[in-house]
């Protein structure tokens, strides 16, 4: 594990600009700052959010139960932050020598068998499902129950071509979210 400031890794901790108390502890009127989880280090441990290591979160996504959803997009994985604690729900790979960076990949499976390239947004639909703007494989993800499918797209495609799920292409999304309508 090397480590690492802000300056040469893109926050490898996570700073959270709180406005819920169910997440800072605060009153709703009241805004804090404060260090959510993250060791300063860069890295992908899971364990106590302090001693925690993200390598470039990218993208939050807050769960009904008040859990914290991350895209760590240097690390190529999807995280969860809950209970004081970092877990890693899908995604894997080595980091580089350099200590910055985990290569890209694509493959739909299960937890740390799934590859993403590059996660971005998050968003979680009403049923607890977890999409991904997967940026550099050009698609949408979903996992479900511990598996990464694609949901839309075609990974190594990119494009802007409306259709059905499978054929529809996305150009390096990097973001997403759910209108109140959306169902689950």
């Amino acid at each position: 594990m090397k480590k690492a400031t802000c300056a040469t890794v893109v926050c490898a901790f996570l700073i959270l600009v709180c406005l819920r108390s169910s997440i800072c502890g605060a009153e709703s009127s009241d805004w804090a700052v404060r260090t959510l989880a993250g060791s300063g280090l860069s890295g992908f441990d899971d364990g106590p959010a302090g001693r925690a290591a993200f390598v470039m979160p990218m993208g939050l996504a807050l769960e009904k139960d008040g859990s914290i959803v991350v895209a760590d997009a240097g690390a190529q994985r999807v995280r969860r932050i809950k209970d004081g604690k970092v877990a890693t729900i899908a995604g894997g790979g080595g980091l580089e020598p350099n200590g910055l960076w985990v290569i890209g990949g694509y493959h739909d499976g299960a937890g740390a068998d799934a590859r993403f390239n590059q996660p971005g947004g998050v968003a979680v639909r009403a049923d607890g499902a977890i999409f991904v703007a997967d940026y550099g494989n050009h698609c949408i993800r979903e996992i479900a129950n511990g598996l990464v499918t694609t949901f839309a797209g075609a990974p190594g495609r990119p494009g802007n071509a409306d259709g059905p799920l499978a054929s529809a292409t996305f150009s390096f999304p990097r973001a997403l979210a759910f209108g109140s309508d959306a169902d689950g």
